[in-house]
């Protein structure tokens, strides 16, 4: 009896511990909007995509604007070097809609890839985007685009 209730645990922890970090699932935020890891095989043609360097405690500002009736809104931040942290905040023209790192997308790989999704439609207007040196030794590039 007591090698089940410690074997059956240790399993059900291997088990988790193997998933795929593919296998992240979308979630609804505070806010009403589906948010997502950006699929390997994105197939949305780049509609800008900006070339820049960060260094720690910097931030780089950026804005799309959202007309009526857009539903998807992915996001790909790319710097490549794990070992820097940046972030990217995300905000509506009323409200802090995300705050990304990199492991948030199911990777620790240098790169934050995400989708807001809201059926009913994104807010129109102007949405803002901060890219933000966390940790950064010396400077780093990168590439910030959106779909």
């Amino acid at each position: 009896m007591n090698a089940c209730r410690i074997l059956i645990p240790v399993l059900l922890m291997a088990a988790l511990l193997t998933l795929p970090a593919y296998a992240l699932e979308s979630e609804v935020n505070d806010c009403g909007y589906e948010i997502a890891p950006l699929p390997e095989e994105h197939q949305w043609m780049s509609v800008l995509r900006n070339y820049a360097t960060i260094t720690q405690g910097g931030t780089d500002r950026y804005t799309k604007s959202v007309s009526n009736g857009e539903t998807d809104l992915p996001l790909d931040l790319n710097w490549g070097n794990s070992a820097n942290s940046l972030s990217l905040t995300v905000s509506s023209p009323t409200t802090v809609v995300a705050i990304f790192h990199d492991a948030d997308d199911g990777k620790n790989d240098g790169r934050i890839g995400m989708i807001i999704r809201n059926s009913g439609g994104l807010e129109p207007g102007t949405w803002t985007f901060l890219v933000h040196g966390e940790s950064v030794h010396g400077t780093e590039d990168y590439t910030f685009e959106w779909y």
